[in-house]
Parts: C-alpha cells; structure tokens; sequence
C-alpha cells in the first residue's frame, strides 16, 4: 500500500474530528512515514500513538491506525522500507504517469507534438 492511500484513506476515517484534532493525526502520521529506520519509527509511533490515546475523541482514530496501518496486511508504507532510487508507489502506472508528467513539465500537448517531444 502506497502513503498516499495511508493518508487518503484515515482522512476518510477522521472526518467526524475536529479540524484541529485531523490535522494532528495527519501530521503524526508525515512524522512516522518519514522515518530514516526503524528504530526512529517506533519512537515516533509509540510517542504519536500516546498522544493520540490522551484525548478521549481520538482514541478510536488511534485503534484504527493500529490495527489497520500498523499491525494489519499493508503495514511497509513508510519511507525506510524503500531502498533510495527505486519507485515510491507500488502502481508500475502511476510510476510512468509521473515520469512522463515529469518530462513534459506537466503542459498538455497535441499528440503530435508530444511524440516529437518524446
């Protein structure tokens, strides 16, 4: 599972939060996805985890986390599991859109002009 579905799909799960309280998991959640090891993550996991459980509303958003994000099947979103140069999507598509996103500086071309860019 690739972060952005992470973060897509807990933004989905914390709408009934406060705005102050949303923006709170959702920086906890950058904080651990951009972890160097795993040691660092699990800091920064219990740490965020913690905080999350000190507010009663937030306590349900932090048992989700756990048992979906943490402990359930898609559990290799963050950054450290990526050896450096290789793709951060787990999408070959998304992957070719953005290169090609990318080489074209994100201007929409005729077809023709395209492959004469290509």
């Amino acid at each position: 599972m690739c972060y952005f579905h992470v973060m897509y799909n807990v933004r989905k799960r914390t709408q009934h939060l406060p705005f102050d309280d949303r923006r709170n998991v959702m920086n906890s959640i950058v904080d651990m996805h951009f972890t160097q090891s795993l040691l660092e993550f699990e800091r920064t996991r219990d740490r965020e985890i913690a905080n999350w459980r000190k507010q009663t509303h937030r306590v349900e958003c932090a048992d989700y986390f756990e048992q979906q994000w943490l402990k359930g099947r898609y559990w290799r979103w963050q950054l450290y599991h990526n050896s450096e140069g290789y793709a951060l999507t787990n999408n070959p598509c998304e992957n070719l859109n953005g290169g090609l996103k990318h080489f074209v500086q994100r201007r929409k071309h005729h077809m023709c002009r395209l492959l004469e860019k290509i």
